[in-house]
């Protein structure tokens, strides 16, 4: 595992991968059990070998690409390889992509209009996540690119990062920064891209993903990270990726953590 940030492309030597930045995450390899249950972040899947079966309160449809919305409940399968994009809600994202799909299914969005590049560099040999995301018209994270603009904001961010097993809680940051709880987290949101909450999660999973990648048991990774255990740890994967962390390491995926956005 590199110890500075990532560089902006991959080999991707056929294995499965799994990229993870703040706020968004990129899965490529086998079909994962993304079965019904509700995620914290909006979920693009592409089927890259062949259509996905998506099915919402009975009703079935297929399709290349589906963007799932945060908290959406839909049972996705797929017969071969697949892609899995989620990005934080926070601001203009889901707008971003759900605007970039042409078809409605039961609340759902159905095949994007770059379906055809986003499947071609999910399958090329070079791996751009920073590209697939532009493609998807949401862009990299703010903070995986740049620091952000307000230096009060970005002083919270590295209280955060400093030690994620340490909860630096939403009063505490915004008393101490003479604001009110209400408008540092509009303040925070705005800076970051993502809520107070969901990037201490973020950043406590992509610790977690750094302690596996680096050889850590999951129960070590946990506690490293803050976690009160490996079923936390999972349960969290679980809610901001759609799948837990065995899931995950079961299909021998290799982990690249983005350490430039926790700079």
């Amino acid at each position: 595992m590199p110890a500075g940030p990532l560089p902006e492309t991959f080999a991707t030597d056929g294995e499965p991968l799994c990229w993870l930045s703040v706020g968004a995450t990129i899965y490529i390899g086998p079909p994962l059990d993304l079965g019904a249950h509700a995620r914290m972040v909006g979920a693009l899947l592409l089927g890259l070998t062949g259509p996905l079966t998506i099915t919402v309160k009975d009703h079935a449809v297929r399709a290349r690409s589906v963007f799932l919305p945060a908290r959406s409940t839909a049972s996705v399968t797929a017969s071969g390889p697949v892609a899995v994009c989620t990005f934080d809600p926070t601001a203009t994202r889901v707008a971003q992509c759900s605007s970039g799909m042409e078809l409605a299914f039961g609340g759902l969005h159905l095949r994007h209009r770059n379906e055809t590049g986003l499947i071609r560099s999910c399958t090329a040999g070079i791996f751009r996540p920073h590209e697939v995301l532009r493609q998807l018209g949401v862009g990299a994270t703010p903070s995986s690119t740049t620091q952000p603009a307000d230096s009060r904001i970005a002083d919270v961010g590295r209280r955060v990062r400093a030690d994620p097993s340490v909860t630096v809680s939403a009063a505490e940051s915004a008393a101490a920064l003479g604001l009110s709880q209400a408008y540092f987290l509009t303040v925070f949101a705005r800076e970051t891209g993502t809520t107070f909450r969901r990037y201490r999660l973020w950043v406590r999973l992509i610790h977690a993903a750094t302690s596996i990648a680096d050889g850590k048991s999951l129960t070590h990774a946990a506690m490293d990270a803050g976690f009160s255990s490996p079923s936390h740890l999972s349960d969290t994967a679980r809610a901001l990726l759609g799948v837990s962390t065995s899931a995950a390491l079961a299909t021998g995926a290799r982990l690249l953590v983005d350490h430039g956005a926790l700079a």
